[in-house]
């Protein structure tokens, strides 16, 4: 697991992936090269969306994230609520 922080982390990147670890304005501030903040996850909570504009940095989810997980966890959690208990 990386120990830095955030800002030194992004502060030569010219593109990150996020995914829970936030990344906010003081760390956006701090890398001068930073174009594209890649979301690995559904939203964009996790990035400090307006200090990217800011710098025109673009935020965006990765395309096709969990395609598959999401609805097979959908339609697992409704076989269970419904008593489907084995597959």
């Amino acid at each position: 697991m990386e120990s830095r922080e955030p800002s030194s982390r992004l502060e030569r990147k010219e593109a990150e992936a996020a995914f829970k670890a936030p990344v906010r304005g003081p760390a956006i501030a701090s890398a001068p090269n930073l174009k594209l903040v890649a979301v690995a996850a559904t939203g964009t909570d996790v990035v400090d969306v307006a200090a990217c504009a800011q710098r025109e940095v673009t935020v965006s989810n990765i395309r096709n994230y969990a395609v598959n997980t999401i609805p097979e966890h959908t339609f697992a959690r409704w076989r269970r609520l419904n008593g489907w208990n084995a597959w």
